[in-house]
Parts: C-alpha cells; sequence; structure tokens
C-alpha cells in the first residue's frame, strides 16, 4: 500500500509505502521464516533549479517467530531494524516532451536486532519519461 501527498505551493512531497511479506516453508531445511511488515517514508524538498533534498526512513519488523528446528534452538530469530538517511535528486526537461529523473539515497541501518546491518549501499536511480 503506498500514499503520496504532493504539496507543490511549498514544494513538498510525502510518500509512505507499506508492505507485508509472506514465506513458505524450505522443506529442505524444515525452516519457516515469519512473516514481515515493512514501512518507508520520504519527506522531499523540490527547488525551482530541478534539485531536490530530503530524508527516507524505514523499517522492518517481524511479526512473529520463525519456526523449525533451526529457529527453535535461536528461540525465534524474531528480528527488526530501522534505516535514516538522506535522498538528493534532480530532474530536467530533455527535448520538448522528455523528463529525465536522478536521485541518490544513502539509507543506513541506524538500529537492528536478528538482521543485516547495512551502512555502504547506495541507491542510484534513472527514469526516463517519453
Amino acid at each position: 500500500m503506498a500514499f503520496t501527498k504532493l504539496m507543490p505551493e511549498h514544494g513538498l512531497e510525502f510518500d509512505a509505502v507499506a508492505g507485508i511479506q509472506f514465506y513458505t516453508r524450505n522443506n529442505a531445511t524444515d525452516y519457516q521464516n515469519a512473516p514481515l511488515f515493512t514501512l518507508d517514508a520520504m519527506v522531499l524538498k523540490r527547488f525551482a533549479n530541478g534539485f531536490g533534498a530530503g530524508l527516507v526512513a524505514g523499517t522492518t519488523q517481524q511479526l512473529g517467530n520463525d519456526s523449525g528446528p533451526t529457529a527453535d534452538q535461536l528461540n525465534g530469530f524474531r528480528g527488526h531494524d530501522w534505516a535514516l538517511g538522506p535522498i538528493v535528486t534532480y530532474d530536467t526537461k530533455v527535448g520538448a516532451k522528455s523528463k529525465l529523473s536522478l536521485g541518490l539515497r544513502w539509507v543506513p541501518t541506524v538500529a537492528s536486532k536478528n538482521r543485516i546491518d547495512s551502512t555502504k549501499t547506495f541507491m542510484g536511480t534513472a527514469t526516463l519519461v517519453f
């Protein structure tokens, strides 16, 4: 589920995306991952020169314990994480009708339990609308 609120009079954009992930049992290891709830939110200030800057926050929360012999030995291996970081964007026209949007974000893990910490991952995007 996603929500976007544009406030062009202030050059602001707010986006939120929530989801639930379900997993099937791994028969080879007899391991069943519990469902995960994910939430990502972004606030972005757009400037007249095409640049934008903002903040991205996200979380993954495990909704129950994993199951199976290995998970039982690890007390369900329930996990969660929180991430927070900056985003910069640039939008420009290409030709008469096309638009190019560039984005770069770094959203490192700031807190986690039983999840992989990520502090060195950047994401760059380029979108051409024609």
